[in-house]
Formats: structure tokens, sequence, C-alpha cells
């Protein structure tokens, strides 16, 4: 038996980038956000990096504990579209208003550090599960 890879199984560099092109494209984004996203929200909004990240921190538990439930609800939802095309119309749009309503913080008269904790919050939580 010989310690040869087999090459007739495997795939050429141009398979490998027409398969990996759309996670570059993620990765990009992906990218853009997290560097852009810091920055706003601690030099432009004025919240600290601290509140940042605890909030954050609480984003990703919450994904954690949604994540099996979500997956229970794909699985047993049967409707005529099939079982995901519905949350993936319906996540797309949420993803979307949440997306934009992130970057647009309200300003109000009272206490403006709870209001930016609580959009960031909500509106990140919202984008990442839907």
């Amino acid at each position: 038996m010989s310690s040869s890879p087999d090459t007739q199984n495997s795939l050429s560099i141009t398979e490998v980038l027409i398969f990996s092109a759309p996670s570059f494209s993620a990765a990009t984004l992906a990218t853009f956000y997290s560097v852009n996203f810091y920055y706003y929200f601690s030099s432009t909004i004025g919240m600290s990096i601290n509140t940042i990240n605890y909030d954050f921190s609480f984003d990703l538990i919450f994904i954690v504990l949604s994540l099996p439930v979500t997956g229970w609800l794909l699985d047993n939802t049967k409707t005529r579209w099939g079982r995901r095309k519905p949350y993936l119309f319906f996540g797309a749009l949420i993803a979307f208003v949440s997306e934009m309503l992130l970057w647009f913080p309200p300003t109000i008269s009272g206490d403006q550090t709870a209001m930016d904790d609580a959009w960031y919050t909500t509106f990140t939580a919202l984008s990442i599960i839907s």
C-alpha cells in the first residue's frame, strides 16, 4: 500500500476556489462588522468597551441557549413551503431590519447609557439569531 494521496478523488485548485468563494464574502463582512462595530459604539455613541463586551457575552449565551430550541423548531415545523423556507424568509427580514437599526440608536433626554445598552443588546441578539 502506498502512502501517496489519492489523486483521482482530490479537488483541483479551481474547484477549491469555487467552493470557498461564498465564505470569503461572509468573512469579509464579519471582519468589517467586528472592527467598525466596536469603534462606532465606543467612540461615536460613547459606550464603554466593558459594556459592549458584557452585552456581546450576554448575546452569545442567549445564542447557546436558543440554538437547541431553534433546531427543534426547524425540524418539527411543517408548512406548505417546507420546513425551513418560512424561517429563512422572515429571518432575513428580521436580520435586515435589526442590522439597520443597530447603527442608528435613538437619543433620549434621560439615561442615554442605559438606552444604548438596551438598543445594542436587543438588536445584536436579533441580528445574530435571525
